[in-house]
């Protein structure tokens, strides 16, 4: 089920229908922003059982995994973008500018639906790692602006492809 479903008040009125499992989003990185490499090696895994390494650049991969944020959905859809994106340059194989332009359009695709409100929101997840119980916040969680991490402890970041119109 969707995580921002899970805050929601509607959750509690049907979940004893449906099963409540949430497949958590893979840790690549800490709670402080350092590289986790067990995650992000578990991604590659991934991805190199789906596709030949001599389709895509080390680089590129990495930069794949680290834009995704650790949500499995999000590597795919970045793979598959950059893989249009490299065809359309009628490149040999994904490097690291196919992936780079793929990450960019997310960025302004996300800026497009941010409003000030979400924006200062997401300003304060990014400082305090935590998150209040508010509208904007379901919806952050929704359109997977924020997104959750049950590590040991459960805390939020900012997906990292919208970080650098929040920190910079």
């Amino acid at each position: 089920i969707p995580l921002s479903f899970l805050y929601s008040t509607e959750f509690n009125q049907i979940k004893s229908d449906f099963m409540d499992f949430c497949l958590p989003n893979v840790k690549i990185s800490n709670i402080e922003g350092t590289s986790y490499p067990e995650g992000e090696q578990l991604l590659k895994e991934l991805v190199l059982k789906r596709m030949s390494q001599t389709l895509i650049e080390e680089e590129a991969l990495m930069k794949l995994i680290k834009a995704s944020g650790g949500v499995i959905r999000e590597l795919i859809k970045f793979l598959q973008r950059s893989c249009l994106e490299a065809k359309a340059k009628q490149e040999k194989m994904i490097n690291e500018k196919s992936v780079e332009e793929v990450i960019k359009q997310e960025m302004i695709d996300f800026q497009r639906q941010l409003t000030d409100q979400q924006y200062e929101t997401l300003k304060r997840v990014h400082r305090v790692k935590g998150i209040g119980k508010d509208e904007t916040v379901l919806e952050l969680l929704h359109n997977l602006c924020l997104l959750e991490y049950l590590n040991g402890e459960r805390w939020y970041a900012i997906h990292p492809a919208i970080l650098p119109l929040i920190s910079g």
